[in-house]
């Protein structure tokens, strides 16, 4: 579908990437293009084409050949990585963009030799013109970010999609391994009714959460 109606420009002109959201609703509203039963559908389909190699998937996109987080043929992938405002890579661009960040060496300067005033003579006596170079002061390595928000009376889908969206997938996307804890605290004066009692232990064990009630 990309190839016939994205990267070819059969549904817009061509291009090297569009974007998730925009892609869900050009879905919607060509009529020609396959519609999926929902906005999840989308989101494993496109963690799927990045597993396989099909295409590449970006978290941000600032212009040229500027694609920040770029993955390709990665297995830890999955639906829950994709946002809407992630970018969706054709193949030939994402290659360019890969092999543009990717280091290169020659014989003459091996990885990790110094490059300034590592020679004291050049060949015949002359003595190397090249200044040494004070290395940059080291910044602190931060090895651990914790994020908390506190939500309180009515509780929507969209708060827990703008937290995955805007912070779990931008770490992930810098490859961080990501834990998510879910707390629930909730007081009633006068006591809950049994019904509610009921569904909070039925349903937390059905959703694999530990609970506890007291008085």
């Amino acid at each position: 579908m990309l190839d016939r109606y994205v990267w070819s420009g059969g549904a817009t002109k061509e291009r090297d990437h569009v974007g998730v959201g925009e892609l869900w609703e050009m879905m919607r509203t060509h009529i020609y293009m396959h519609r999926l039963e929902s906005k999840d559908t989308l989101r494993q389909a496109v963690a799927n084409g990045v597993r396989t190699g099909a295409f590449g998937y970006a978290a941000s996109y600032h212009g040229g050949e500027d694609y920040r987080g770029m993955r390709l043929h990665d297995d830890t992938i999955g639906a829950y990585h994709i946002a809407d405002d992630g970018i969706i890579v054709t193949r030939v661009m994402t290659d360019l963009v890969i092999e543009a960040s990717t280091p290169k060496y020659t014989a003459e300067q091996p990885a990790g030799a110094a490059t300034a005033g590592a020679i004291a003579d050049r060949p015949g006596g002359y003595p190397s013109t090249t200044t040494p170079v004070d290395a940059p002061p080291q910044r602190p390595v931060m090895r651990r970010i914790r994020a908390s928000k506190t939500l309180t009376g009515s509780i929507s889908n969209d708060d827990f999609a703008d937290i995955r969206a805007e912070i779990v997938h931008n770490l992930n996307a810098d490859g961080a391994e990501v834990e998510v804890e879910i707390i629930v605290r909730a007081s009633k004066p006068d006591g809950f009714s049994e019904n509610a009692l009921r569904a909070a232990n039925d349903n937390s064990k059905q959703l694999g959460m530990e609970i506890q009630t007291g008085e």
